[in-house]
C-alpha cells in the first residue's frame, strides 16, 4: 500500500510543480470540501475511503512543512471529519515527505474538538499546545483505519478520484463510479482465477520436483550406507593385524567407510582392536571418532573388553566421558564418575578438548557446574591455546567460572609459585 500511495503522491506533486496556477487546492480548501461533504453513510465504503484519501493527497501535496503551520481540521460533520483525520494520519505514516503530519499540532474546531478523535483512534490524549506536542503512534484495533480504511484503499479508485473533480462523488454514484463498481469485481475475479490456475500448476511442478529430489537423496543415502558398510568391513578386517598401517585405515575412511561399522555380533572395529590387544590401532580409531559407548549383542562396550590394568582402558574411559559430555547426558556422567575409575581431566588428542571444555563451549550449564564441583581443571587449554574464558559464551557459565577461579585464587598458598590465572573480564 505504501508503494502506490507514494507513487500517486509524487504524481500530484509533479502536477502542481508543472502547472501551479491550475493546481490551486490548498489545505484550507481541502478541509472545507471534505467536511461539507454531507451524509457519507449512504455511499459504499470503498468509494468514501478513496475519495477522502484522494482529497488528502491533492491537498497535502503543496503542504509546506517548513512553514511549521498546524494542520487545521474544522467543521461540524463528525463522519467527514473522521475520514479526513484518518486520511491525513495515514499519509503521514506512509509517505516520508509527510511524516511531519504525524507530529505537528492538529487543531480542531470548537464544535468538534480533534482531541476526542485522536483519543478514540489511537488511545492517546493529546494536549494541544506548542510546548506539549505528542507524536501519533498507531491506530487502535477498533479505529476507523482498521475497521474501514485498511481493506478498502485501492489504487484504481484513488487514480479515478485524483483525475476527477473533487466534487464528483458527493454522496451519490457517478456513472464512472458505477462502472468501476461493476467492472472492478469482475476483473479481480478473473485475475484471482488466473492466479489460482498458475498457483496449481506451480504446486504440481514443485511437488514433482520435491518427489524427484527425495528419490535422489534416498538413492544417495543407500549408496552411502553401502559404501560405509563395504569400506567399514575392510577396516574391521584390518584392525586385528598388528602390522596394519594407519594410512590404510585413513584411506578407507576417505572412501566413505563407517568407522562404527558392526558385524553380525554387534562388534565394532574399535571393539575388535581392543579384543585383539591392538592398542595402537584402538587409540587411532578413537582419535578418528570411533564411538566407545556402542555395545555388542552381549551388551558389552569396548572398555569392558579391555583389562583395567591396560593403558588403553584409561583412554577408552576418557573417550566415553568425552562422548557422554557431547551427548549432554549428566546422569550418565555422574554414574560413570561415581562407579568407575576415570580421569575427569582426560583430553582427546586431536584438538585437546577435556570434558569441562566441551561442556563450556556447548553451553551445558549443569554439566559445567558438576565438573567444577569435582575440581575439573579450569586451566586446561585447547591445542590452539584457547581456554575457558575464550570458549564461554553463556553469561551464567561465565559467572560460575569467575566465582570458581576466584575461590581457587583465594585459597591458594601465596608463598608458593603463583598458579596460572585467568583475567576475570568475562562480560
Amino acid at each position: 500500500m505504501t508503494h502506490f500511495l507514494q507513487k500517486l503522491y509524487d504524481l500530484e506533486k509533479r502536477k502542481r510543480e508543472s502547472n501551479p496556477t491550475e493546481y490551486s487546492e490548498n489545505l484550507n480548501q481541502f478541509v472545507k470540501i471534505s467536511i461539507n461533504f454531507g451524509d457519507i453513510t449512504k455511499a459504499p465504503q470503498i468509494e468514501m475511503v478513496n475519495y477522502f484519501m484522494a482529497q488528502a493527497i491533492k491537498s497535502l501535496a503543496p503542504y509546506n512543512k517548513t512553514k511549521k503551520s498546524p494542520l487545521i481540521i474544522k467543521g461540524e460533520e463528525p463522519n467527514s471529519k473522521n475520514y479526513t483525520w484518518t486520511s491525513c494520519m495515514l499519509l503521514g505514516q506512509s509517505i516520508p515527505d509527510l511524516n511531519h503530519i504525524t507530529y505537528r499540532t492538529i487543531i480542531g474546531s470548537m464544535l468538534y474538538p480533534v482531541e476526542s478523535q485522536i483519543e478514540r483512534e489511537s488511545g492517546l490524549l493529546w494536549i494541544f499546545t506548542p510546548e506539549n506536542e505528542r507524536p501519533f503512534k498507531s491506530f487502535k484495533p477498533d479505529s476507523l483505519y482498521n475497521q474501514v480504511f485498511k481493506n478498502n484503499i485501492n489504487e484504481e479508485w484513488l487514480e479515478y478520484f485524483l483525475n476527477s473533480p473533487l466534487s464528483t462523488l458527493r454522496g451519490r454514484y457517478s456513472e464512472t463510479s458505477q462502472k468501476l463498481a461493476v467492472e472492478k469485481p469482475l476483473a479481480k475475479a478473473s485475475k484471482r482465477i488466473e492466479a489460482e490456475d498458475l498457483t496449481q500448476d506451480h504446486q504440481r511442478i514443485e511437488a514433482a520436483r520435491l518427489a524427484e529430489e527425495r528419490e535422489r537423496m534416498e538413492a544417495e543415502r543407500l549408496v552411502k550406507i553401502q559404501q560405509g558398510e563395504t569400506h567399514g568391513l575392510i577396516i574391521f578386517n584390518m584392525v586385528s593385524q598388528f602390522d596394519v598401517k594407519t594410512a590404510d585405515i585413513r584411506h578407507e575412511i576417505e572412501q566413505g567407510a563407517d568407522i562404527n561399522y558392526k558385524n553380525q555380533d554387534g562388534y565394532t572395529s574399535l571393539m575388535r582392536a581392543v579384543d585383539s590387544n591392538n592398542e595402537r590401532i584402538a587409540e587411532y580409531l578413537l582419535r578418528l571418532g570411533a564411538n566407545p559407548l556402542l555395545k555388542n549383542k552381549y551388551n558389552e562396550t569396548a572398555s569392558q573388553l579391555a583389562s583395567e590394568e591396560s593403558a588403553i582402558y584409561e583412554k577408552l574411559k576418557g573417550y566415553e566421558l568425552i562422548f557422554l559430555t557431547y551427548n549432554n547426558d549428566l546422569r550418565a556422567i555422574q554414574l560413570m564418575i561415581n562407579s568407575t575409575r576415570v580421569n575427569v581431566n582426560f583430553r582427546e588428542k586431536k584438538y585437546g578438548y577435556s570434558p569441562l571444555l566441551i561442556s563450556i563451549e556447548a553451553n551445558q550449564q549443569e554439566i559445567t557446574k558438576y565438573f567444577l564441583s569435582i575440581n575439573a581443571d579450569v586451566y586446561a587449554t585447547l591445542s590452539d591455546g584457547r581456554g575457558v574464558m575464550e570458549l564461554a559464551s553463556n553469561n551464567d557459565i561465565k559467572k560460575l567460572l569467575a566465582e570458581h577461579i576466584q575461590t581457587l585464587n583465594d585459597t591458594y598458598d601465596d608463598t608458593r609459585e603463583p598458579r596460572r590465572s585467568h583475567s576475570n573480564s568475562f562480560f
